[in-house]
């Protein structure tokens, strides 16, 4: 069978015989045929394989649970997860687990006796891009809206817990002219962001042909908005954020809310981790429609509902515009919490007030990342998913976040220095691209490299006061697992209730 998805030709060889029951050994993500006879053989002892090494290059060591054995049991969790309830097990789509743990924690999310299906919700994909500029309802002009009810979202505006994240350049003419990037530190406190779509026609006309909840346009309330499309082999493949009422969206971003707005504000925090991205990514799906989204389980009440959501709002509610959600849905029993690493004490995570202000958002990357590993962890034990299932779902399908991390520093301000350009911080882009101009002494084009050059020799860096010394290095396996156990230990403890 040869079947090119997305770029990826896959190779499959099929052995037929006499029909009997299913029981299968599978391997995925061979690369050498070495693989399959020494994993076959192998006594079980040593760390698990991923895809990828974290420093890069492909993970060709052998182990005995790169074997898997799939049989009608592990059909019926396959079709629980993605395919429509009442699916015979052998008609089941066949995934790709790599590893034992891999295929224990695909088991564990099937379990979940609960979907979104399961919950009244409300989704759209907004504008038809094509649909819409063709009945005269938008129109292409790259500028700034005059309020948020005129802004039209497209996938780059946001990111994962992020609702700033780019915007469009001034002669942008698609969708690759998002290359200006937001200075979440300096953030004011409104912001309208600068959109390619305006309205093209009357106030009436447009509202009326809005998608409409419950009688009210969809664009009245508080939603998790979501890039539409996505590839497994991205760095993340579900990008949630939280956008207040005012802003439409085109097709390639998906709006939804499954209720009020404590759920809705729930929902885009468990969007926003490795095991509801893992979910994404497991599938194989190029698109994320409402058959994908629908089939993602929810949690039930849990004593960890309070601890998600307030990392969840601490990330989104960057400007005042998300003022009213934090107001309605602060607790004062936040105000205990804070961070599982207990060294990590620049920002207190609890140090918050009852009504918003510029200093409610989390805004430098250290302490947002730290977030988005602690909600993480939150969804592991919300899931019943052990720390060791959730770093197998880190090792075997978050290959290129990884790489990311490997060569990722803070510093001591928290901000982040990354030696490739897709995952730099903020500050270390600007400065690399004044090295460009002439504006910095040359060896700054490439600060990772003048890192490397501070580890070998601190003194040979001057850091002109844009870096504070001394820096750490990410260790995500470590990280959420010192935070699952630690929430585990609160939990133990009646932390966050009996």
């Amino acid at each position: 069978l040869f079947e090119d998805v997305q770029a990826h030709t896959y190779f499959g060889a099929h052995v037929y015989g006499r029909e009997s029951e299913v029981a299968i050994q599978q391997m995925s993500q061979v690369l050498h045929p070495s693989q399959v006879n020494a994993s076959l053989l192998h006594d079980g002892y040593g760390p698990l394989p991923g895809i990828q090494f974290p420093e890069g290059g492909w993970d060709l060591r052998a182990h005995k649970d790169r074997v898997l054995t799939i049989n009608e049991v592990v059909l019926a969790d396959w079709a629980k997860l993605f395919d429509e309830p009442g699916t015979s097990p052998s008609e089941a789509r066949l995934l790709r687990p790599v590893t034992v743990a891999d295929l224990e924690a695909l088991s564990v999310l099937a379990a979940q006796r609960v979907r979104l299906a399961d919950h009244d919700y409300h989704w759209t994909q907004g504008w038809n891009e094509t649909n819409a500029k063709a009945d005269g309802i938008i129109h292409w002009e790259t500028k700034v809206p005059d309020s948020w009810d005129e802004v039209i979202l497209q996938g780059s505006h946001f990111t994962i817990a992020t609702p700033f994240n780019l915007y469009p350049n001034w002669e942008a003419k698609d969708r690759y002219g998002f290359t200006e990037s937001y200075d979440l530190e300096r953030l004011p406190e409104q912001v309208i962001p600068r959109t390619n779509y305006q309205r093209a026609c009357d106030r009436d006309t447009y509202n009326t042909n809005l998608d409409h909840w419950n009688g009210q346009p969809y664009v009245d309330s508080y939603r998790v908005a979501y890039r539409e499309m996505t590839q497994p082999g991205h760095e993340r493949s579900l990008r949630p954020a939280l956008v207040p009422p005012g802003p439409a969206n085109v097709g390639t971003v998906i709006t939804m809310s499954p209720g009020d707005a404590r759920f809705t504000s729930l929902w885009c925090g468990l969007l926003s981790t490795l095991p509801y991205d893992y979910f994404v990514k497991v599938s194989g799906t190029g698109h994320i429609k409402d058959y994908v989204s629908r089939r993602m389980p929810v949690p039930g009440a849990s004593h960890l509902t309070a601890a998600l959501l307030l990392r969840t709002l601490r990330l989104n509610c960057l400007t005042s515009d998300y003022g009213p959600l934090w107001n309605e849905l602060f607790s004062h029993g936040w105000t205990a919490d804070r961070w599982t690493d207990p060294d990590f004490t620049r920002v207190e995570l609890g140090h918050i007030e009852v009504s918003w202000s510029m200093d409610t958002p989390l805004r430098r990357d250290q302490e947002r990342r730290l977030a988005l590993v602690e909600l993480d962890a939150l969804a592991a034990l919300m899931l019943g998913l052990t720390a060791e299932q959730l770093c197998a779902m880190y090792r075997t399908q978050f290959a290129v976040l990884r790489k990311y991390e490997y060569k990722m520093a803070f510093d001591a301000e928290g901000r982040k220095l990354c030696a490739y350009h897709q995952s730099a911080g903020y500050r270390q882009a600007q400065l690399q691209d004044r090295a460009k101009a002439g504006d910095l002494p040359p060896e700054w084009k490439s600060i990772w490299e003048l890192y490397e050059q501070y580890e070998e020799d601190p003194d040979s860096v001057d850091w002109m006061g844009h870096f504070m010394p001394p820096f750490t290095r990410p260790d995500r396996e470590a990280e959420m697992t010192q935070a699952y156990n630690e929430f585990q230990r609160r939990l133990d403890a009646g932390e966050y209730g009996d």
